[in-house]
C-alpha cells in the first residue's frame, strides 16, 4: 500500500486497471495525462472498465472522427462523505453553472494562473442566450440534460450542451459544442465536433475521474501542441474546480 499524502488522500487499493507507476503519479500529483492520434491509441481508455460506453458517447456509434485527443486521470479526495453522498454532491455541482464563473487553470506557457471561464449560465436552448437560474434538484435523476452559454479566454463565447448519466457508483458527464468555436479569428471546431467526457467513480475516500477530450479541428498550421494543451487545460480546470468544492 502506498503512503497517503495529506493533499490527495488515500487512493483505493482495488484500482487494478491502472499501473503501479500511474498510481504513484496520481498519488503524488493528483492527476496525469496522455495524448494520442486516435481513440484506439489512448493508453488509459484502452484499459478503462467503461471504455465501450465512453467511446460510444464520444463517437456516436462510430459516426464521428477526431484529430485531437487528450485524456487524463484525476483523484479528488472527499472528506466525511460516503460514496453515495459524493455522487449526489458531484451531480448538483455539475448543474451549478453560475458557480463555475471565474474557473481558472495554471498556464504552463505563461507560468501563472489564468482565468478560463469569463462568464457562464444556463440557457433555454441551442439558439437562445437568455440567462436562466441554475436548476434546483430535489433528487438526483438517472439522466439530466441542459444547454449553457460559456465565454472563455481562448474559444470566445458560444452555447454548449451537457448530458449527465447517474448510475451509482458512477456518473458520466458529456459536454459538446452547439456552435462553431474559433481560435482567435480562425474557425477551429464545427458544431458538435468537440466532446468533453468526465467519467467519475465514487469511493468513500474520494472520486476517481477519467477525463477525455476529443475534437475534429480545422488545420492550424503546426499548432497541434497548443490545441492539445488548450483542451487538456479545460479538463484539468473542471477537475480542479470539483476538487476545490469537496
Amino acid at each position: 500500500m502506498l503512503p497517503s499524502l495529506s493533499l490527495f488522500g488515500q487512493i483505493p487499493d482495488d484500482l487494478s486497471w491502472i499501473s503501479r507507476q500511474e498510481r504513484q503519479t496520481l498519488q503524488r500529483d493528483g492527476f496525469f495525462q496522455y495524448t494520442a492520434g486516435s481513440i484506439e491509441q489512448l493508453p488509459l481508455l484502452k484499459k478503462h472498465p467503461a471504455k465501450a460506453s465512453i467511446v460510444s458517447l464520444a463517437t456516436g456509434q462510430g459516426q464521428r472522427q477526431f484529430n485531437i485527443l487528450v485524456e487524463g486521470l484525476f483523484w479528488l479526495p472527499t472528506r466525511d462523505l460516503s460514496a453515495q453522498q459524493s455522487l449526489e454532491k458531484f451531480f448538483r455541482l455539475s448543474q451549478s453553472f453560475s458557480k463555475m464563473k471565474g474557473m481558472s487553470y495554471f498556464s504552463q506557457s505563461r507560468n501563472r494562473q489564468e482565468t478560463l471561464i469569463l462568464d457562464i449560465f444556463r440557457v433555454p436552448g441551442p439558439s437562445r442566450k437568455e440567462p436562466l437560474n441554475d436548476r434546483e434538484w430535489s433528487n438526483v435523476p438517472a439522466r439530466a440534460f441542459e444547454f449553457f452559454y460559456q465565454k472563455d479566454n481562448t474559444f470566445g463565447d458560444g452555447i454548449y450542451s451537457m448530458r449527465v448519466i447517474n448510475s451509482f457508483p458512477q456518473t458520466t458527464i458529456v459536454i459538446s459544442n452547439e456552435e462553431r468555436i474559433f481560435w482567435g479569428i480562425m474557425p477551429l471546431v464545427d458544431p458538435n465536433d468537440l466532446y468533453f467526457i468526465f467519467h467519475a467513480q465514487f469511493f468513500d475516500s474520494g472520486i476517481l475521474v477519467y477525463g477525455f477530450s476529443a475534437a475534429q479541428t480545422f488545420s492550424l498550421f503546426g499548432l497541434e501542441r497548443s490545441r492539445e494543451s488548450s483542451f487538456f487545460n479545460r479538463l484539468r480546470a473542471l477537475a480542479d474546480w470539483f476538487r476545490q468544492q469537496f
